[in-house]
Protein backbone atom coordinates (compact mmCIF):
# COMPACT_ATOMS: atom_id res chain seq x y z
CA UNK A 1 0.00 0.00 0.00
CA UNK A 2 2.70 2.65 0.91
CA UNK A 3 4.83 1.50 -2.33
CA UNK A 4 1.37 2.40 -4.42
CA UNK A 5 0.80 5.77 -2.66
CA UNK A 6 4.46 6.20 -3.27
CA UNK A 7 4.51 5.70 -6.91
CA UNK A 8 1.22 8.09 -6.99
CA UNK A 9 3.01 10.39 -5.52
CA UNK A 10 5.76 10.61 -7.65
CA UNK A 11 3.44 10.13 -10.78
CA UNK A 12 1.38 13.51 -9.48
CA UNK A 13 4.95 15.14 -9.21
CA UNK A 14 6.14 13.94 -12.93
CA UNK A 15 2.52 15.53 -14.09
CA UNK A 16 2.88 18.57 -12.18
CA UNK A 17 6.32 19.30 -13.27
CA UNK A 18 5.02 18.42 -17.11
CA UNK A 19 2.85 21.11 -16.42
CA UNK A 20 5.18 23.58 -15.00
CA UNK A 21 7.98 22.76 -17.96
CA UNK A 22 5.18 23.24 -20.09
CA UNK A 23 4.04 26.96 -18.78
CA UNK A 24 7.51 27.68 -19.16
CA UNK A 25 7.96 26.78 -22.47
CA UNK A 26 4.94 28.87 -23.47
CA UNK A 27 6.43 31.94 -21.79
CA UNK A 28 9.47 31.47 -23.24
CA UNK A 29 7.78 31.29 -26.74
CA UNK A 30 6.13 34.50 -26.27
CA UNK A 31 9.27 36.49 -26.24
CA UNK A 32 10.73 33.80 -28.99
CA UNK A 33 11.00 35.96 -32.76
CA UNK A 34 7.77 34.70 -35.15
CA UNK A 35 8.79 34.29 -38.92
CA UNK A 36 6.31 36.71 -40.75
CA UNK A 37 5.72 36.63 -44.66
CA UNK A 38 5.05 38.12 -47.49
CA UNK A 39 1.53 37.19 -49.74
CA UNK A 40 1.32 37.87 -53.10
CA UNK A 41 -2.00 39.62 -53.60
CA UNK A 42 -1.96 41.14 -56.89
CA UNK A 43 0.68 41.04 -59.99
CA UNK A 44 -0.48 43.04 -63.13
CA UNK A 45 2.26 42.21 -65.99
CA UNK A 46 4.81 39.85 -65.41
CA UNK A 47 7.29 39.26 -61.83
CA UNK A 48 9.63 36.61 -61.06
CA UNK A 49 10.80 35.25 -57.54
CA UNK A 50 13.74 33.45 -56.26
CA UNK A 51 14.39 31.67 -52.86
CA UNK A 52 15.56 29.15 -50.71
CA UNK A 53 13.01 27.19 -51.91
CA UNK A 54 12.96 27.28 -55.66
CA UNK A 55 12.31 30.03 -58.21
CA UNK A 56 10.29 30.80 -61.25
CA UNK A 57 6.84 33.00 -62.20
CA UNK A 58 5.77 34.54 -59.37
CA UNK A 59 1.79 33.32 -58.47
CA UNK A 60 -1.07 35.30 -56.81
CA UNK A 61 -1.69 33.79 -53.52
CA UNK A 62 1.89 32.78 -53.04
CA UNK A 63 3.58 32.70 -49.78
CA UNK A 64 7.45 34.57 -49.18
CA UNK A 65 9.55 34.26 -46.71
CA UNK A 66 12.86 36.46 -45.12
CA UNK A 67 15.05 35.56 -48.58
CA UNK A 68 13.19 35.86 -51.13
CA UNK A 69 13.74 38.28 -53.92
CA UNK A 70 11.00 39.58 -56.08
CA UNK A 71 11.63 41.20 -59.48
CA UNK A 72 9.43 42.64 -62.03
CA UNK A 73 9.58 43.55 -65.87
CA UNK A 74 8.49 47.04 -67.70
CA UNK A 75 4.70 47.80 -67.03
CA UNK A 76 4.17 45.44 -64.06
CA UNK A 77 3.95 45.51 -60.40
CA UNK A 78 3.40 43.55 -57.35
CA UNK A 79 1.20 43.83 -54.43
CA UNK A 80 2.02 42.10 -51.43
CA UNK A 81 0.31 41.74 -47.56
CA UNK A 82 3.31 41.99 -45.00
CA UNK A 83 0.35 41.62 -42.34
CA UNK A 84 2.08 42.12 -39.30
CA UNK A 85 5.24 43.51 -40.54
CA UNK A 86 3.96 45.90 -42.68
CA UNK A 87 0.75 46.09 -44.68
CA UNK A 88 0.83 47.21 -47.92
CA UNK A 89 4.18 47.26 -50.16
CA UNK A 90 4.06 47.61 -54.17
CA UNK A 91 6.93 46.19 -56.09
CA UNK A 92 6.89 48.52 -58.71
CA UNK A 93 8.09 48.02 -62.59
CA UNK A 94 11.88 47.46 -63.22
CA UNK A 95 11.92 46.69 -59.96
CA UNK A 96 14.22 44.56 -57.75
CA UNK A 97 13.38 43.95 -54.15
CA UNK A 98 14.78 41.36 -51.65
CA UNK A 99 12.77 40.73 -48.48
CA UNK A 100 15.52 40.44 -45.64
CA UNK A 101 14.20 39.92 -42.93
CA UNK A 102 10.25 39.47 -41.51
CA UNK A 103 10.24 38.84 -38.04
CA UNK A 104 7.68 40.33 -34.89
CA UNK A 105 7.71 39.11 -31.24
CA UNK A 106 4.29 39.29 -29.48
CA UNK A 107 4.39 39.81 -25.58
CA UNK A 108 1.73 41.46 -23.59
CA UNK A 109 1.21 45.00 -24.48
CA UNK A 110 3.44 45.17 -27.45
CA UNK A 111 4.48 43.60 -30.76
CA UNK A 112 8.11 44.37 -32.06
CA UNK A 113 8.30 44.02 -35.86
CA UNK A 114 11.30 43.66 -37.20
CA UNK A 115 10.99 44.45 -41.45
CA UNK A 116 14.45 44.84 -43.48
CA UNK A 117 14.43 44.89 -47.43
CA UNK A 118 16.63 45.70 -50.05
CA UNK A 119 15.64 47.76 -53.30
CA UNK A 120 18.46 47.13 -55.62
CA UNK A 121 16.81 48.28 -58.67
CA UNK A 122 13.56 50.55 -59.12
CA UNK A 123 10.98 51.02 -56.85
CA UNK A 124 8.33 49.92 -53.52
CA UNK A 125 5.35 51.82 -52.24
CA UNK A 126 4.91 51.01 -48.95
CA UNK A 127 2.06 52.13 -46.62
CA UNK A 128 2.69 51.50 -43.27
CA UNK A 129 -1.51 52.28 -42.34
CA UNK A 130 -1.35 50.50 -38.54
CA UNK A 131 1.51 52.46 -36.83
CA UNK A 132 4.23 49.92 -35.86
CA UNK A 133 5.61 50.09 -32.01
CA UNK A 134 7.78 52.29 -30.79
CA UNK A 135 10.30 49.54 -30.73
CA UNK A 136 9.32 48.22 -34.08
CA UNK A 137 12.03 48.39 -36.82
CA UNK A 138 10.82 48.81 -40.59
CA UNK A 139 13.86 50.04 -42.86
CA UNK A 140 13.93 50.16 -46.83
CA UNK A 141 17.72 49.89 -48.12
CA UNK A 142 18.09 51.92 -51.50
CA UNK A 143 21.18 52.10 -53.39
CA UNK A 144 21.92 55.64 -51.97
CA UNK A 145 21.11 54.88 -48.41
CA UNK A 146 18.31 53.71 -45.77
CA UNK A 147 14.55 55.19 -45.23
CA UNK A 148 13.63 54.03 -41.50
CA UNK A 149 9.59 54.01 -40.95
CA UNK A 150 7.35 53.49 -38.30
CA UNK A 151 3.81 54.30 -39.76
CA UNK A 152 3.85 56.22 -42.93
CA UNK A 153 3.27 56.09 -46.42
CA UNK A 154 6.54 56.24 -48.18
CA UNK A 155 7.93 55.42 -51.99
CA UNK A 156 11.52 54.65 -51.91
CA UNK A 157 14.10 53.34 -54.41
CA UNK A 158 16.94 54.13 -57.10
CA UNK A 159 15.87 57.62 -57.31
CA UNK A 160 14.99 59.18 -53.88
CA UNK A 161 12.48 58.83 -51.28
CA UNK A 162 9.39 60.81 -51.21
CA UNK A 163 6.80 60.58 -48.16
CA UNK A 164 3.41 61.70 -48.48
CA UNK A 165 2.25 61.56 -44.52
CA UNK A 166 4.00 61.14 -41.22
CA UNK A 167 8.04 61.31 -41.84
CA UNK A 168 11.13 59.23 -42.82
CA UNK A 169 14.28 59.00 -41.41
CA UNK A 170 16.83 58.48 -44.54
CA UNK A 171 20.51 57.67 -43.88
CA UNK A 172 22.65 58.15 -47.12
CA UNK A 173 25.69 55.99 -47.88
CA UNK A 174 27.48 59.23 -46.81
CA UNK A 175 26.03 58.78 -43.48
CA UNK A 176 24.35 61.99 -43.45
CA UNK A 177 20.71 61.95 -41.59
CA UNK A 178 17.73 63.49 -42.94
CA UNK A 179 13.85 64.12 -41.59
CA UNK A 180 11.92 63.73 -44.56
CA UNK A 181 8.09 64.65 -43.64
CA UNK A 182 4.75 64.32 -45.67
CA UNK A 183 4.97 66.20 -48.77
CA UNK A 184 8.81 66.15 -49.06
CA UNK A 185 10.94 64.22 -51.18
CA UNK A 186 14.88 63.64 -50.67
CA UNK A 187 16.02 63.11 -54.58
CA UNK A 188 19.10 60.55 -55.22
CA UNK A 189 22.17 62.59 -54.44
CA UNK A 190 20.82 65.49 -53.05
CA UNK A 191 21.61 67.54 -49.65
CA UNK A 192 18.34 68.25 -48.14
CA UNK A 193 14.97 67.15 -49.12
CA UNK A 194 12.63 69.63 -51.44
CA UNK A 195 9.13 70.37 -50.86
CA UNK A 196 6.80 67.55 -53.75
CA UNK A 197 4.43 68.80 -55.40
CA UNK A 198 0.97 68.40 -54.66
CA UNK A 199 0.42 66.33 -57.92
CA UNK A 200 3.50 64.35 -57.41
CA UNK A 201 2.80 63.36 -53.60
CA UNK A 202 -0.83 62.23 -55.28
CA UNK A 203 0.25 60.07 -57.39
CA UNK A 204 2.62 58.44 -54.88
CA UNK A 205 -0.78 58.07 -52.73
CA UNK A 206 -3.10 56.89 -55.35
CA UNK A 207 -0.23 53.90 -56.03
CA UNK A 208 -0.51 53.30 -51.84
CA UNK A 209 -4.22 53.63 -52.20
CA UNK A 210 -4.86 51.21 -54.63
CA UNK A 211 -2.47 48.61 -53.07
CA UNK A 212 -3.79 48.86 -50.05
CA UNK A 213 -7.28 48.36 -51.72
CA UNK A 214 -5.67 44.98 -53.22
CA UNK A 215 -4.07 43.82 -49.49
CA UNK A 216 -6.22 45.30 -46.55
CA UNK A 217 -9.33 45.75 -45.35
CA UNK A 218 -12.23 48.28 -46.37
CA UNK A 219 -11.63 50.17 -43.27
CA UNK A 220 -7.85 50.03 -43.86
CA UNK A 221 -8.72 51.42 -47.48
CA UNK A 222 -11.02 54.37 -45.96
CA UNK A 223 -8.35 55.54 -43.18
CA UNK A 224 -5.62 55.83 -45.70
CA UNK A 225 -7.85 57.73 -48.17
CA UNK A 226 -8.97 60.26 -44.97
CA UNK A 227 -4.94 60.33 -44.04
CA UNK A 228 -4.42 61.21 -47.59
CA UNK A 229 -6.52 63.67 -48.26
CA UNK A 230 -5.98 65.84 -45.34
CA UNK A 231 -2.08 65.81 -45.31
CA UNK A 232 -2.03 66.45 -48.99
CA UNK A 233 -4.88 69.47 -48.83
CA UNK A 234 -3.09 71.06 -45.83
CA UNK A 235 0.34 70.53 -47.37
CA UNK A 236 -0.96 72.35 -50.65
CA UNK A 237 -3.09 75.29 -48.42
CA UNK A 238 0.09 75.99 -46.39
CA UNK A 239 2.13 76.09 -49.38
CA UNK A 240 0.30 79.17 -50.55
CA UNK A 241 -0.63 80.92 -47.25
CA UNK A 242 3.12 81.03 -46.92
CA UNK A 243 3.46 82.70 -50.68
CA UNK A 244 1.67 85.16 -49.79
CA UNK A 245 -2.22 84.06 -50.46
CA UNK A 246 -5.25 85.42 -49.05
CA UNK A 247 -7.62 83.91 -46.59
CA UNK A 248 -10.16 83.32 -49.18
CA UNK A 249 -7.41 82.31 -51.63
CA UNK A 250 -6.02 79.90 -49.10
CA UNK A 251 -9.62 78.00 -48.87
CA UNK A 252 -10.19 77.73 -52.39
CA UNK A 253 -6.86 75.81 -52.64
CA UNK A 254 -7.60 73.77 -49.88
CA UNK A 255 -11.03 72.65 -51.14
CA UNK A 256 -9.76 71.93 -54.84
CA UNK A 257 -6.82 69.95 -53.45
CA UNK A 258 -9.39 68.28 -51.10
CA UNK A 259 -11.66 67.09 -53.93
CA UNK A 260 -8.95 66.21 -56.73
CA UNK A 261 -6.89 64.25 -53.96
CA UNK A 262 -10.20 62.58 -52.85
CA UNK A 263 -11.17 61.61 -56.51
CA UNK A 264 -8.11 60.37 -57.69
CA UNK A 265 -8.19 58.33 -54.60
CA UNK A 266 -11.21 56.99 -55.18
CA UNK A 267 -10.55 56.33 -59.32
CA UNK A 268 -7.17 54.13 -57.80
CA UNK A 269 -10.03 51.83 -55.68
CA UNK A 270 -12.08 51.57 -58.58
CA UNK A 271 -9.44 50.58 -60.76
CA UNK A 272 -8.49 48.07 -58.50
CA UNK A 273 -11.59 46.85 -58.35
CA UNK A 274 -11.66 46.48 -61.97
CA UNK A 275 -8.65 44.44 -62.27
CA UNK A 276 -8.91 42.59 -58.94
CA UNK A 277 -8.27 38.30 -59.35
CA UNK A 278 -11.61 36.66 -58.22
CA UNK A 279 -9.60 35.77 -54.83
CA UNK A 280 -9.46 39.23 -54.01
CA UNK A 281 -12.49 40.59 -55.76
CA UNK A 282 -14.86 40.93 -52.95
CA UNK A 283 -12.61 42.67 -50.73
CA UNK A 284 -11.67 45.25 -53.16
CA UNK A 285 -15.11 45.97 -53.67
CA UNK A 286 -16.20 46.77 -50.31
CA UNK A 287 -13.32 48.96 -50.31
CA UNK A 288 -14.99 50.93 -53.27
CA UNK A 289 -18.26 51.35 -51.21
CA UNK A 290 -16.61 52.66 -48.26
CA UNK A 291 -14.99 54.95 -50.15
CA UNK A 292 -17.89 56.19 -52.40
CA UNK A 293 -19.84 56.31 -49.59
CA UNK A 294 -17.51 58.75 -47.22
CA UNK A 295 -16.31 60.51 -50.22
CA UNK A 296 -18.26 63.79 -49.66
CA UNK A 297 -17.77 63.38 -45.94
CA UNK A 298 -14.43 63.77 -46.10
CA UNK A 299 -13.40 65.86 -48.97
CA UNK A 300 -15.57 68.38 -46.97
CA UNK A 301 -13.28 67.70 -43.49
CA UNK A 302 -10.04 66.92 -45.55
CA UNK A 303 -10.77 70.87 -46.72
CA UNK A 304 -11.80 72.47 -43.65
CA UNK A 305 -9.00 71.54 -41.99
CA UNK A 306 -6.50 71.84 -44.58
CA UNK A 307 -8.15 76.00 -44.33
CA UNK A 308 -7.96 76.09 -40.39
CA UNK A 309 -4.20 74.69 -40.50
CA UNK A 310 -2.68 76.92 -43.37
CA UNK A 311 -4.45 79.95 -41.64
CA UNK A 312 -2.84 79.08 -38.44
CA UNK A 313 0.79 78.24 -39.61
CA UNK A 314 0.99 81.84 -41.66
CA UNK A 315 -0.84 84.00 -38.66
CA UNK A 316 0.80 82.66 -36.00
CA UNK A 317 4.65 81.77 -34.74
CA UNK A 318 6.08 81.15 -31.23
CA UNK A 319 5.97 84.18 -28.85
CA UNK A 320 2.45 85.14 -30.41
CA UNK A 321 0.16 87.00 -27.48
CA UNK A 322 -2.81 85.40 -26.03
CA UNK A 323 -5.04 87.73 -28.44
CA UNK A 324 -3.00 87.23 -31.39
CA UNK A 325 -3.65 83.45 -30.88
CA UNK A 326 -7.43 83.86 -30.45
CA UNK A 327 -7.40 86.17 -33.49
CA UNK A 328 -5.26 83.73 -35.44
CA UNK A 329 -7.73 80.70 -34.26
CA UNK A 330 -11.20 82.96 -34.89
CA UNK A 331 -9.72 83.32 -38.61
CA UNK A 332 -9.14 80.02 -39.05
CA UNK A 333 -12.34 79.09 -38.39
CA UNK A 334 -13.54 81.61 -40.85
CA UNK A 335 -10.89 80.29 -43.31
CA UNK A 336 -12.27 76.25 -42.09
CA UNK A 337 -16.10 77.74 -42.99
CA UNK A 338 -15.05 78.91 -46.69
CA UNK A 339 -13.19 75.55 -47.81
CA UNK A 340 -16.02 73.49 -46.32
CA UNK A 341 -18.85 75.46 -48.56
CA UNK A 342 -17.07 75.21 -51.76
CA UNK A 343 -15.69 71.39 -51.35
CA UNK A 344 -18.95 70.46 -50.68
CA UNK A 345 -20.05 71.82 -54.16
CA UNK A 346 -16.80 69.98 -55.51
CA UNK A 347 -17.74 66.57 -53.40
CA UNK A 348 -21.47 67.12 -55.21
CA UNK A 349 -20.04 67.30 -58.78
CA UNK A 350 -17.55 64.85 -57.65
CA UNK A 351 -20.18 62.20 -56.78
CA UNK A 352 -22.16 62.46 -59.99
CA UNK A 353 -18.81 61.80 -62.46
CA UNK A 354 -18.63 58.52 -60.04
CA UNK A 355 -21.74 57.52 -60.41
CA UNK A 356 -21.77 58.38 -64.16
CA UNK A 357 -18.63 55.93 -64.54
CA UNK A 358 -20.21 53.59 -62.95
CA UNK A 359 -23.35 53.62 -64.46
CA UNK A 360 -21.43 53.33 -68.17
CA UNK A 361 -19.48 50.61 -66.95
CA UNK A 362 -22.82 48.83 -66.09
CA UNK A 363 -25.11 50.21 -68.78
CA UNK A 364 -27.45 51.63 -66.78
CA UNK A 365 -29.11 55.00 -66.44
CA UNK A 366 -26.30 57.56 -66.41
CA UNK A 367 -28.84 60.71 -66.16
CA UNK A 368 -30.45 58.58 -63.29
CA UNK A 369 -27.48 57.40 -61.01
CA UNK A 370 -25.94 61.04 -61.66
CA UNK A 371 -29.01 62.66 -60.16
CA UNK A 372 -29.41 59.78 -57.23
CA UNK A 373 -25.52 60.21 -56.71
CA UNK A 374 -25.82 63.72 -56.44
CA UNK A 375 -29.07 63.94 -54.14
CA UNK A 376 -26.99 61.45 -51.61
CA UNK A 377 -23.82 63.29 -51.72
CA UNK A 378 -25.59 66.99 -50.73
CA UNK A 379 -27.28 65.08 -47.76
CA UNK A 380 -23.63 64.24 -46.60
CA UNK A 381 -22.50 67.44 -47.09
CA UNK A 382 -25.18 69.59 -45.37
CA UNK A 383 -24.68 67.42 -42.37
CA UNK A 384 -20.67 67.80 -42.37
CA UNK A 385 -20.62 71.10 -42.92
CA UNK A 386 -22.72 71.90 -39.82
CA UNK A 387 -20.80 69.73 -37.83
CA UNK A 388 -17.16 71.42 -39.43
CA UNK A 389 -16.72 74.32 -36.30
CA UNK A 390 -16.84 71.51 -33.75
CA UNK A 391 -14.57 69.23 -35.89
CA UNK A 392 -12.11 71.47 -36.82
CA UNK A 393 -11.42 72.74 -33.47
CA UNK A 394 -8.75 69.56 -32.49
CA UNK A 395 -6.82 70.61 -35.83
CA UNK A 396 -6.88 74.06 -34.47
CA UNK A 397 -5.68 73.03 -31.09
CA UNK A 398 -2.91 70.57 -32.43
CA UNK A 399 -1.85 73.67 -34.82
CA UNK A 400 -1.32 76.29 -32.43
CA UNK A 401 0.84 74.24 -30.08
CA UNK A 402 3.14 72.91 -32.98
CA UNK A 403 3.69 76.82 -33.11
CA UNK A 404 3.58 77.73 -29.97
CA UNK A 405 6.53 75.00 -29.40
CA UNK A 406 8.46 75.97 -32.23
CA UNK A 407 8.03 73.54 -34.49
CA UNK A 408 8.87 74.84 -38.62
CA UNK A 409 5.83 74.90 -41.04
CA UNK A 410 5.93 71.76 -42.62
CA UNK A 411 5.91 69.97 -39.03
CA UNK A 412 2.81 72.33 -38.07
CA UNK A 413 0.96 71.12 -41.44
CA UNK A 414 1.75 67.29 -40.07
CA UNK A 415 0.62 67.95 -36.79
CA UNK A 416 -2.35 69.46 -38.02
CA UNK A 417 -3.28 66.80 -40.58
CA UNK A 418 -2.83 64.08 -38.29
CA UNK A 419 -5.48 65.24 -36.27
CA UNK A 420 -7.88 65.78 -39.22
CA UNK A 421 -7.91 62.26 -39.86
CA UNK A 422 -6.99 60.50 -36.98
CA UNK A 423 -3.90 59.41 -38.74
CA UNK A 424 -1.35 57.12 -37.09
CA UNK A 425 1.39 57.82 -39.00
CA UNK A 426 3.08 60.37 -36.70
CA UNK A 427 5.92 59.97 -34.58
CA UNK A 428 9.55 59.58 -33.79
CA UNK A 429 11.99 58.22 -36.17
CA UNK A 430 12.23 54.26 -35.98
CA UNK A 431 15.61 54.37 -35.36
CA UNK A 432 18.04 56.75 -33.81
CA UNK A 433 21.05 58.85 -36.02
CA UNK A 434 24.05 56.19 -35.54
CA UNK A 435 26.47 57.71 -33.70
CA UNK A 436 28.96 60.21 -35.94
CA UNK A 437 26.18 61.46 -38.44
CA UNK A 438 24.85 64.90 -38.67
CA UNK A 439 21.05 65.54 -39.34
CA UNK A 440 19.20 67.61 -41.65
CA UNK A 441 15.93 69.40 -41.19
CA UNK A 442 13.39 69.12 -44.30
CA UNK A 443 14.02 73.22 -45.81
CA UNK A 444 11.18 73.92 -48.24
CA UNK A 445 11.97 74.97 -51.61
CA UNK A 446 9.12 75.19 -53.91
CA UNK A 447 10.79 74.09 -56.97
CA UNK A 448 10.33 70.74 -58.10
CA UNK A 449 11.20 70.62 -61.74
CA UNK A 450 14.07 67.97 -61.25
CA UNK A 451 12.04 65.82 -58.51
CA UNK A 452 12.63 62.16 -59.95
CA UNK A 453 8.98 61.76 -59.16
CA UNK A 454 6.26 61.53 -61.95
CA UNK A 455 2.65 62.30 -61.65
CA UNK A 456 0.34 59.81 -61.54
CA UNK A 457 -0.24 55.57 -61.56
CA UNK A 458 1.87 55.35 -64.85
CA UNK A 459 1.33 52.03 -67.11
CA UNK A 460 2.27 49.18 -64.77
CA UNK A 461 1.45 51.12 -61.32
CA UNK A 462 4.97 53.09 -61.30
CA UNK A 463 3.78 56.17 -59.63
CA UNK A 464 7.08 57.70 -59.90
CA UNK A 465 9.75 58.31 -62.14
CA UNK A 466 12.76 56.16 -64.54
CA UNK A 467 13.68 53.12 -62.53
Amino acid sequence: MTKMITQARSTILSLGGLFLFGLFLLAADTSKADQGYALVKKIQGSASYTSALGEGPLKEGQVLIAGAKISTDAASFVDLNLGANGDALRVEENSTLTLTELTFRNYRSDTVVRTEMNVSRGHVVANVVRKLSRSSRYNIRTPNGVAGIRGTCVRAGSTGVLAVIGQVQFTSVNGQVSLVIGGFVMSAGANQPLRAAAVQTTGVAAAATQSTANTGTAAMVQATVQQFASAIAAQAAVGGAASGATSDQTATTAAQTAAAVVEALMQAVEQAAAAAPPEIQQQVQQAVQAVQAQAAQTTVNAAANAAATATIAATTQAGSSGQQIAQAQQQASQAAAKAAAQAGQLAVQSAGRTAARAAQASGGNVQQAVQQAQQQAQQQVTQTQASVPQSTQSTIVATTQAVASGGSVDQVVNAGAESASGSNSSGDSPTAAPSGTTTTQTQTVVDTSQDPVVTGIQGGGNSGGNN
